[in-house]
């Protein structure tokens, strides 16, 4: 079934979307400065759009996440990552968060023990970076399947 058109929301109202690209711009200085790789923060990005959907996000994020050097192989088994021992310690507690972040539950301990576990990988400036990261990937997440974005082709070598 072929997908519906709908308004591309950011090229409507451009400067709700101007001011998340300077969010990201501002949270991935604020990554390198707290020393939270490029690496780290992609494979992030490529498990909170996988949560939420957004085949668009993924199309950018996971060719993004092997030029930072995220290995192929980790990406390859990313959606079953708590069943494999391939990922650090740093690794499943930002990706516990990510999962966490994307799909908040009130009534669930998920947040509070993701939280628990960033806190014995990271600094807080760490931790700081790690949320607003999930917040833009989330955010972006959003005007994609809101504006039904296409799936986008490339050449990924």
């Amino acid at each position: 079934m072929p997908k519906q058109k709908r308004v591309y929301i950011e090229k409507v109202a451009r400067e709700p979307y101007r001011s998340l690209v300077d969010l990201t711009k501002h949270v991935r200085q604020l990554s390198e400065e707290v020393g939270i790789g490029r690496d780290l923060i992609e494979l992030m990005m490529v498990r909170a759009s996988q949560l939420n959907g957004c085949a668009t996000c993924l199309t950018t994020h996971f060719p993004a996440a092997l030029k930072a050097g995220v290995p192929q192989y980790k990406l390859d088994v990313i959606t079953t990552w708590r069943s494999v021992d391939i990922f650090t310690d740093a690794e499943r507690a930002a990706l516990a968060y990510a999962e966490a972040v994307s799909q908040l539950d009130p009534q669930s301990t998920a947040l509070d023990e993701a939280y628990s576990d960033l806190e014995d990988n990271f600094t807080t400036e760490q931790i700081a970076a790690i949320g607003w990261n999930l917040i833009a990937i989330n955010a972006f997440n959003r005007v994609s399947i809101l504006s039904n974005h296409p799936v986008l082709t490339r050449n990924y070598e």
